[in-house]
C-alpha cells in the first residue's frame, strides 16, 4: 500500500507509541525501486478508508493554529482554527 511512512506513524500513534527522528541517522529511500510508478487505484480506496477518522478532522499531527482550509500551512484566522 502507498503511504506506508502514514501507516507506520499512524500505527504507532494508535498503540501511543512514537516514531523518534534523530538528525544523526542516514536513510537510503528506495521505494520506486519496487513499486509501479502510479499507485493503484486499490490503494488509494484502502488508504481512505483505513484514514478515514483523521480524514474528518482529528489528525493528531496538525496544529490547531494552522488553517486546514488550503495546503499553504498559513496561520489561521480565528474562526479557521480548531482545538
Amino acid at each position: 500500500m502507498g503511504g506506508g511512512d502514514v501507516d507506520l506513524g499512524l500505527r504507532l500513534v494508535e498503540r501511543s507509541l512514537w516514531n523518534m527522528m534523530t538528525p544523526f541517522a542516514g536513510l537510503s529511500h528506495r521505494e520506486s525501486a519496487t513499486r509501479q510508478k502510479d499507485l493503484p487505484e486499490n490503494d488509494v480506496q484502502q488508504s481512505l478508508r483505513a484514514y478515514a477518522r483523521y480524514l474528518r478532522g482529528s489528525d493528531p499531527f496538525i496544529k490547531p493554529n494552522l488553517t486546514r482550509l488550503d495546503r499553504t500551512c498559513r496561520i489561521a484566522p480565528d474562526a479557521d482554527s480548531y482545538n
